[in-house]
């Protein structure tokens, strides 16, 4: 059935696009496996970290190992959201999958850190238009008013990714390879791409940038803007890894990069999307409890934290996604999704950055103060796995252990007042009915007698 929305003059397919139980089934299966994927490249790194810095003998690019994935993921939200506006929802998806698997093979295979750093930005690349290709496509092929029901089941699938994946990512790394990590993408990323290609229709169900010239298109892909971007981040990020490690804070090429950021910084203003107040809270309870975690404590303890956090995080995770298909027309649908996974994969890419740093210094602050045996410097470098290597007794390696609970921590607490920061921004958020909102805009939209009647009688006019 054709429809024309009120005052704009466009047509908007409705029911060509919706798919049927068996093949709407097969399709939500596919984009929930590549939500897993985005999800798991995300969570699977941080177990298999360890044993790729004893192989490149790397510590001091960890940051870099999760910033550069989550870099690219947030800078490239905005033309990612550019892209599924203007052109087909179905071939850009099908093109982020395909970066996403040769970001994949990049990693997979690197012979060096800095290749590895590589292959996590261009595997960041592909995955900042995965989900959001995902959410682009259920708004094509289910009705308006079960939009919210799907994408749930789809962005459940990061829940899922961010319990098993660092259970897969440390099976993989003990009992195969690190590499295996990034291997494992390539035939699950391969039958989404076959899914998509199959059954998803070709045609894009919003028409109104149909007769928009490609020059035109590309300028709204906002170049300039993401070079900024990318520029700000990237310095904040060398500042935050280099700054009390391989420089002063106070050595010039240090306050360069700080002023450099500032300057870039003050031309983008972004927005923030709130979470509910009710995750936040209970998130905000769940990393407090973590902060209390140390040596003595029971795994069923430590567990529950994490489990409470979760529940936090999936209680309000979702619900931004909802508020976009209520609040926005569905021609900036796209456009809002990629604010709020800008937003959400930016705090990722920071915090990665400032845990180190944290974690860093609070090693070479706590080393010192339970041990003189072996300097912080050698505790640093062997890394998380290799304690035992550099401990010269019983007694050391449990007082370097002490030290490490001590560093870590730090970086709980960082975890701890950005869950708390989300109380208050959640506050204002606005309170709309997804069901209403559709019935509203059925309600407006004319039925297919009306359209007929329309042409009917304009025929005579254009004829005249």
């Amino acid at each position: 059935m054709d429809e024309v929305r009120p005052g704009s003059g466009v047509t908007r397919i409705e029911d060509t696009n919706r798919l049927s139980s068996l093949r709407l089934g097969v399709v939500m299966g596919s984009l929930c496996l590549g939500i897993f994927l985005f999800g798991l490249d995300i969570n699977i790194i941080g177990v298999a970290i360890p044993s790729i810095t004893t192989e490149f003998g790397s510590l001091s690019d960890i940051a870099w190992y999760g910033s550069a994935y989550m870099l690219t993921i947030t800078a490239f939200q905005p033309l990612f959201g550019n892209l599924y506006k203007f052109f087909n929802t179905k071939v850009i998806y099908l093109i982020s999958l395909v970066i996403f698997e040769v970001g994949s093979a990049i990693c997979a295979a690197a012979p060096t850190s800095p290749v590895l750093i590589f292959g996590r930005a261009f595997l960041g690349l592909g995955a900042a238009g995965i989900l959001q290709g995902a959410l682009a496509i259920i708004t094509d092929v289910v009705k308006l008013e079960q939009v919210p029901l799907f994408q749930g089941v789809v962005t459940s699938s990061l829940v899922v990714s961010s319990t098993l994946g660092p259970v897969i990512g440390g099976a993989l790394t003990q009992f195969v390879s690190w590499r295996w990590c990034f291997w494992i993408n390539i035939p699950a990323g391969a039958a989404v791409i076959l899914v998509v290609l199959l059954f998803v229709p070709l045609h894009s169900s919003l028409k109104e940038y149909g007769d928009i010239s490609l020059s035109t298109k590309l300028q709204h892909m906002d170049a300039v803007g993401l070079i900024l971007f990318l520029g700000s981040i990237a310095s904040i990020l060398l500042v935050l890894t280099w700054a009390g490690q391989l420089y002063s804070w106070h050595d010039q090429r240090i306050i360069g990069l700080l002023v450099g950021f500032g300057i870039l910084t003050s031309l983008l203003i972004y927005w923030l999307v709130p979470y509910m107040v009710a995750g936040g809270v209970i998130c905000s309870v769940g990393a407090g409890l973590l902060t209390t975690v140390g040596l003595s404590t029971p795994t069923t303890e430590w567990a529950a934290y994490l489990v409470l956090t979760g529940i936090g995080i999936g209680m309000g995770v979702q619900v931004p996604y909802t508020a976009l298909q209520a609040a926005l027309e569905p021609a900036d649908v796209a456009i809002g999704n990629a604010v709020f996974v800008f937003a959400f994969h930016l705090a990722g890419a920071i915090g990665t950055a400032i845990g180190q740093n944290l974690l860093i210094s609070g090693l070479y602050t706590a080393v010192p103060r339970y041990t003189d045996a072996v300097s912080a410097s050698d505790v640093i470098q062997a890394g998380a796995t290799g304690l035992t290597s550099v401990a010269t007794s019983a007694v050391v390696l449990d007082a370097i252990r002490v030290a490490y609970v001590e560093a870590v921590c730090r970086t709980l607490i960082l975890a701890l007042a950005g869950a708390v920061l989300t109380v208050p921004a959640s506050c204002g958020m606005e309170w709309i009915n997804i069901k209403q909102v559709a019935t509203e805009r059925l309600r407006k939209q004319p039925t297919k007698d009306t359209v007929e009647d329309k042409t009917i009688k304009t025929m005579p006019e254009k004829l005249a």
